[in-house]
């Protein structure tokens, strides 16, 4: 791992500044001689009017790129009559064996190099070069594509996160709703605009792909401040889209980097690991964003993302390498030509744009993500994308609707249902539903070839939407079936709750009354605060839920009766310490008529 650490910026910065001595390179350490290959058989003609490179390729090598050419149809072979390829090209030529197939991995190159100087073209020393990102180990290659995640994650995140703050944001801006979710909208199309620039600079061999990582990351991370502090609603929707735009390299480039390291039969699966987590940041973000804009404000899930992004910052620094091959033998031959004093060693990158001004290379590097939008393959891949796309964001919006003015769930409601219903048991609960939800998952593929064989494409998945309908009843008959009943567990024999502890108030737990009748009760007989929070009753929720047995626990009454009113009781707008020290006889009956008047709370019991 020394390696990784020595190729990352903080370890490029320390070899710089020590002049080789320390995380030298393989030419940096004492003794080490200039290949021979480079000394005799990689001279560039001067006397052309196009730069030759000659280069002495292994039997192996040349076999292989002229089956190629055989196999090659007539128009290609006609259109590579007489080129001379350099090392790179022929291994762009060579056959991939994987499982019996051959696979051509690039086209062949048909653009020629104009002369500028006579000199040696530096390539990689050998077929198992270690500088070759295509020839790092597994595990390096592994490392890395995590590391290209995490600064994945780290963006992606922030789109998703920002949307548990958009209530927040309303309130404290007194804007619309449209307006606060443009920090949403702008976020997403400034890191789909940032792309067009910053990665044809990454393609750029003088600058590479990690330092655009770098330096973008460093610059979003830091946009989170003034998005933060922001003094009106404006500034926070400039800033919220300066953010995607800078963090926009990690979600195209990202996939670049990986394409440099892994061999074309096995890239789909790196980009497979790699989207996994382009995903988990949208999927994650309203979760994580929601805890903190529940418990403190808009302001927290943007906080969050500036520890993500530093986070990944300083991990990135010290770990994350050049996979760019060009930049990186365009980094060898400096220092090739500052060992051997040798002005006349070049990469092939150099060569090729030894006739070109710095702006004329910087123009085609931004063109050409337009030029290629343009082809008609592309063009329709991006509005398939874009519509998936526009869909994935818009089920952002729907979530709050349904959950909250429906459903009148909290930030995070749904994701404790099974452990608040059964807290006693809650492993067990989770340890079932992991066990059948995994082995239904895992057997399912056994079939999948089968089924679609049978069926066809569209019939089977007819079949599995037709199951997934199927299961929508179940959801009413169970409701219907089990709201007005007493639900317990087959070891738990105890005394329904509303038998034990004395009468109940009809008002409270009539099954009748919806929501907002029971929250009217409540503030009617002075049982809660004027404006309660989803906070306060899930806190009191739990505090009864641990003084009582698990058999005095009722599905019906556990969100729809028990949370919204006698939860407020014993919730209040106040610590539970100032609940104590208030001595509020009300509270206290209407406590003890849900679990009894020979117990007291146990807040108070901790206070009093």
């Amino acid at each position: 791992m020394l390696d990784t650490f020595r190729d990352s910026t903080v370890g490029l910065f320390i070899n710089a500044t020590s002049g080789g001595h320390f995380l030298p390179f393989p030419d940096q350490r004492p003794g080490w001689q200039l290949p021979a290959n480079l000394q005799l058989s990689k001279a560039i003609s001067s006397s052309s009017d196009t730069i030759v490179m000659e280069k002495r390729e292994s039997a192996v090598a040349e076999s292989q790129s002229e089956d190629i050419l055989k196999e090659a149809p007539d128009s290609m072979r006609t259109s590579t009559d007489g080129l001379q390829f350099s090392e790179s090209d022929r291994k762009s030529l060579s056959f991939v064996e994987k499982g019996g197939a051959s696979v051509r991995v690039d086209m062949l190159r048909e653009d020629t190099i104009q002369e500028s100087v006579s000199g040696t073209i530096v390539d990689w020393y050998d077929e198992t070069d270690q500088d070759n990102p295509q020839n790092w180990s597994l595990n390096k290659r592994i490392f890395v594509l995590g590391l290209v995640s995490l600064l994945t994650f780290s963006v992606y995140i922030g789109s998703a996160i920002y949307t548990p703050s958009i209530p927040g944001i309303i309130e404290h801006f007194n804007v619309s709703k449209t307006t606060a979710t443009l920090g949403l909208s702008l976020y997403v199309i400034g890191y789909g605009v940032g792309p067009l620039i910053f990665s044809p600079l990454s393609e750029v061999p003088s600058i590479g792909r990690t330092p655009v990582y770098m330096a973008t990351l460093l610059i979003f991370v830091l946009l989170q401040l003034p998005t933060i502090y922001a003094p009106n609603i404006q500034t926070l929707l400039a800033m919220r889209f300066f953010a995607g735009f800078f963090g926009s390299p990690a979600l195209a480039t990202g996939g670049a980097s990986i394409q440099d390291m892994f061999p074309i039969v096995k890239l789909p699966y790196a980009l497979i690991a790699w989207s996994v987590a382009a995903l988990c940041g949208p999927v994650l973000g309203p979760t994580i964003g929601g805890f903190a804009a529940q418990n403190k404000n808009w302001k927290w899930p943007i906080y969050e993302l500036s520890w993500i992004g530093a986070a990944a910052f300083i991990i990135l620094m010290f770990w994350l390498p050049e996979t760019n091959a060009e930049t990186i033998l365009l980094k060898r031959a400096r220092r090739l030509r500052a060992l051997t004093g040798n002005p006349n060693l070049y990469s092939e990158s150099e060569v090729k744009q030894s006739q070109m001004k710095s702006s004329d290379v910087l123009f085609e590097a931004l063109l050409r993500p337009f030029q290629l939008m343009i082809e008609p393959a592309v063009l329709y891949a991006n509005i398939y994308l874009g519509l998936a796309y526009a869909i994935f964001y818009l089920w952002f919006e729907a979530f709050p609707l349904v959950y909250n003015d429906i459903y009148h769930f909290n930030l995070g409601f749904i994701l404790v249902y099974l452990p608040s219903s059964y807290p006693r048991y809650a492993a067990s609960i989770l340890a079932g539903n992991d066990l059948f939800r995994s082995t239904v998952a895992g057997c399912f593929p056994l079939f999948g070839t089968p089924l679609y064989k049978r069926l066809t494409i569209g019939g089977g998945c007819t079949f599995l939407a037709g199951l997934s309908i199927a299961l929508i009843p179940g959801l009413f008959i169970l409701y219907n079936t089990f709201r007005n009943s007493e639900v317990q567990l087959p070891q738990v024999q105890e005394q329904p709750l509303w038998t034990r502890g004395g009468p109940v108030p009809e008002r409270v737990f009539g099954f009748t009354f919806d929501y907002e009748t029971k929250l009217a009760w409540a503030k009617k007989h002075n049982l809660g605060p004027e404006e309660p929070n989803y906070i306060q009753v899930q806190m009191a929720w739990n505090e009864i839920m641990r003084q009582l047995p698990a058999g005095c626990r009722c599905a019906g009454l556990v969100h729809d009766d028990i949370s919204p009113v006698i939860c407020i009781v014993i919730a209040n707008n106040k610590t539970e310490t100032e609940i104590a020290k208030s001595k509020d006889e009300e509270r206290i009956k209407a406590y003890q008529a849900v679990v009894g008047e020979e117990r007291q709370p146990q807040w108070y019991l901790q206070t009093s």
